[in-house]
C-alpha cells in the first residue's frame, strides 16, 4: 500500500469483510487499559484550526467524563459514533501504555517515523492522528510508575528532536481528592468503515486494526528494558555539554540552523575554556566537522566575537535547542544549564474550572496544586513548592518566567468542574435554600421580616432583592453584590418582577416559580427484631 502523508488519507482495509465490532472492542479495551472511571468523548471534527492543519470539533461537545466505561464505548468509537479518549494513568498512578503526541499536522511523514523508530531500536508503534499528526505508542507487560514513564518519554522525545511534544501520561500523579482528573488521548481506528486514524508497521506500511492488535501484544516490553533505552549522541565531541547539542551534533547541522547551533556551541566553549583562542578554535572545528555546509568564515567570526564579549545563556527556548531539550539531564552536566528557562522542569499544567480555578502542575516530576496568583507570582510559587513538595526552586528572570507560563498555557488541560463547585452554582444552591426555608409562608407580610412569601394560587415565590442578598451574605457568600444577584435571577426560567401593595405600601419584589419541595424521608426502624 502506498505511503500515507496528507490529512485526507484513508486507512487500510480491514481483514475478513465486515468487522466484528464487539470482539475488536474487547481487544482494544485490553490493549489501551487505562483509568476505569474517567474517559474522554470527542465528536467528529467539524473544522480546521488556522494554519496548523489540526482538525477540531465544537469545544462545548468535547467532554471529560467521570464515570465507569468500557467495551461499549470502544465499540461506539470503532463504529464512528464518537471518538474515545483514554486516560493512561490509572487509579494507582501506574500505566500499561504511554505515548508521544507529535503535533505536526501538515506533511508529516509517518512511514519515515515508523522506520526511524525501528532503526533506533525503540519499541514504539507510530500512528496517524485525526489531524494527520503522529502518536507513537509503547505498551508494557506489567504496570509501570507514571512519574518514571513520563520522564523517560520526555527523554526519548528530546532524542528524536521532538522535545516540545506532549507525552502521555501527562501527569506524574492525579490529585483525586482535590477534583483533578487524568488527561486523555484520542484513540486510533475511529470509524472502521472509513478509517483515517491508524498505525504503521516497522516498514511504514499501514496496519489494519487486526494487525495493530497483534503488533501491540507482541511489542509489549518491560520497564527494566525500557528504562535502559538510550538514543545516540555525540558526547565525545561535547563532553559535559547539554544533551540537545550532543543530539544535534550526532544528526548533523543543516543549513538554516547553523547560526543558532554555533552560537550555543560558543556558549558551551566559553563555559569550558576561559581562553578566547581555545573557544574560537573549538567553534571553528565544530563548524567544519558537523555543519553541512560549514558557515562562511565572516559569519562565524561574528558569532565568536559576540561570545567573547560576555557570557551568554543557552537559548533553551529557541529552535533547534528546544526540540532536543532534556532539562533534567542537562542540569547534571558540568557545562549544562545553570540559569534560565531550563533550570527546573515545569510541565503538565491542568486547570480545574471551578470559580476561582484550581491549577495542577508538575514541578521536578512532583504534582502540586496552585492558585492563579501562585502561578503568576514567583515568590508565591516558591512557597507552594516548599510546602507541598519540599523543594525551593530558583527564581527565573521575570521575562523568562512569563515565557515558561505562556508555553504551559498553550497546552493547558481544562478539567470541567461540577456546577456546585463554581460561584454561580453555589449561588443557585443558596437561592433554593432561601426560597424553601421553613419560615416561608402564605402571609405576604413576611416580606417585611426579610422572609420570602409563597403564593399558593400561582405557585410562585416572592421576595425582596436585598433580603436575598442579606441571606446569602449571612451564609458566608461574599462574591456577589446586588447587581450580580439580579443578573443571576434573570437567568432563572420564569422569573418576573412584581410590585405589590402590602398594608398600603408598594413593594418591589422578585418572583420565581416555586421550587419543588422534597417530602419527609422515611426513617427505617432500626430496632432489633425478635425472631418470634
Amino acid at each position: 500500500m502506498a505511503n500515507v502523508r496528507d490529512t485526507g488519507s484513508k486507512g487500510p482495509a480491514q481483514r475478513g469483510g465486515v468487522p466484528d465490532y464487539a470482539k475488536l472492542a474487547e481487544e482494544m479495551y485490553a490493549i489501551f487499559s487505562g483509568h476505569a472511571e474517567e474517559w474522554g468523548k470527542y465528536p467528529r471534527p467539524t473544522a480546521i484550526k488556522g494554519d496548523t492543519g489540526k482538525q477540531v470539533a465544537d469545544v462545548d461537545s468535547i467532554k471529560t467524563i467521570r464515570s465507569t466505561w468500557g467495551v461499549a464505548e470502544w465499540e461506539s468509537h470503532l463504529r464512528g459514533e464518537f471518538g474515545l479518549g483514554v486516560v493512561p494513568i490509572r487509579t494507582d498512578n501506574t500505566c500499561l501504555w504511554g505515548a508521544l503526541d507529535l503535533d505536526v499536522y501538515k506533511g508529516f511523514d509517518h512511514p519515515a517515523m515508523a522506520r526511524r523508530l525501528r532503526s533506533l531500536g525503540l519499541p514504539f508503534t507510530a500512528g496517524r492522528t485525526k489531524s494527520g499528526g503522529c502518536h507513537a505508542w509503547v505498551f508494557f507487560s506489567s504496570p509501570v510508575p507514571a512519574k518514571e514513564l513520563k520522564q523517560k518519554l520526555h527523554e526519548i522525545a528530546a532524542g528524536l528532536g521532538h522535545g516540545k511534544c506532549e507525552v502521555f501520561p501527562k501527569q506524574s500523579r492525579v490529585i483525586v481528592d482535590r477534583g483533578e482528573m487524568g488527561c486523555w488521548l484520542n484513540m486510533p481506528y475511529f470509524d472502521l468503515s472509513n478509517p483515517t486514524r491508524f498505525a504503521y508497521d516497522d516498514n511504514g506500511k499501514p496496519l489494519s486494526i487486526q494487525e495493530f492488535i497483534a503488533r501491540a501484544k507482541a511489542s509489549r516490553t518491560t520497564w527494566d528494558k525500557f528504562e535502559k533505552l538510550t538514543l545516540p549522541t555525540d558526547e565525545g565531541l561535547l563532553p559535559g555539554g547539554p544533551p540537545c547539542l550532543q543530539y544535534i551534533a550526532k544528526q548533523g547541522v543543516p543549513d538554516g540552523m547553523r547560526n543558532a547551533v554555533l552560537f550555543n556551541v560558543g556558549v558551551y566553549a566559553r563555559a569550558r575554556w576561559p581562553e578566547r583562542e581555545l573557544v574560537q578554535k573549538f567553534v571553528e572545528k565544530f563548524n567544519n566537522d558537523v555543519c553541512d555546509p560549514p558557515l562562511p568564515a565572516s559569519e562565524l567570526m561574528n558569532i565568536t566575537n559576540s561570545n567573547n564579549k560576555k557570557e551568554y545563556r543557552y537559548q533553551c527556548q529557541q529552535v533547534p535547542l528546544c526540540s532536543f531539550c532534556n532539562a533534567p539531564v542537562c542540569r547534571t552536566r558540568e557545562f549544562g544549564v545553570k540559569t534560565g528557562p531550563g533550570m527546573i522542569t515545569i510541565d503538565a499544567l491542568s486547570m480545574l474550572a471551578t470559580d476561582p480555578p484550581i491549577w495542577f502542575i508538575d514541578v521536578e516530576g512532583e504534582r502540586m496544586e496552585c492558585t492563579t496568583e501562585d502561578i503568576q507570582n514567583q515568590i508565591r510559587f516558591q512557597r507552594r513548592c516548599m510546602e507541598q513538595i519540599q523543594i525551593m526552586p530558583p527564581r527565573y528572570p521575570e521575562k523568562d518566567w512569563q515565557q515558561v507560563i505562556q508555553n504551559l498555557m498553550e497546552n493547558v488541560t481544562i478539567i470541567p468542574a461540577p456546577q456546585e463547585a463554581t460561584v454561580k452554582g453555589e449561588f443557585f444552591i443558596l437561592l433554593e435554600e432561601f426560597c424553601t426555608q421553613q419560615s416561608v409562608g402564605a402571609d405576604i407580610d413576611r416580606v417585611f421580616s426579610g422572609q420570602p412569601y409563597k403564593d399558593d394560587e400561582d405557585d410562585r415565590i416572592y421576595f425582596r432583592l436585598h433580603d436575598l442578598l442579606g441571606y446569602i451574605q449571612r451564609r458566608g457568600f461574599k462574591d456577589y453584590r446586588a447587581a450580580h444577584v439580579a443578573a443571576r435571577l434573570r437567568e432563572v426560567e420564569g422569573h418576573a418582577r412584581a410590585s405589590k401593595n402590602i398594608k398600603g405600601k408598594f413593594v418591589n419584589l422578585w418572583s420565581l416559580p416555586a421550587f419543588k419541595e422534597v417530602g419527609p424521608l422515611e426513617i427505617p426502624d432500626l430496632r432489633e427484631k425478635k425472631p418470634y
